[in-house]
């Protein structure tokens, strides 16, 4: 996902749509988190 831009595509839409919120950047990382860990399949269940 960095090779081809991705991961930071991600961080910067989730970072632009939470521009208002409190704790975005931490916000902005669990997200990312959750959609790279559906992207590779891991599950914590």
């Amino acid at each position: 996902m960095s090779r081809s831009g991705a991961a930071a595509d991600l961080y910067l839409m989730m970072n632009r749509m939470l521009r208002r919120v409190h704790g975005r950047l931490a916000i902005a990382t669990v997200a990312g988190n959750t959609v790279f860990a559906e992207v590779v399949g891991v599950s914590l269940a």
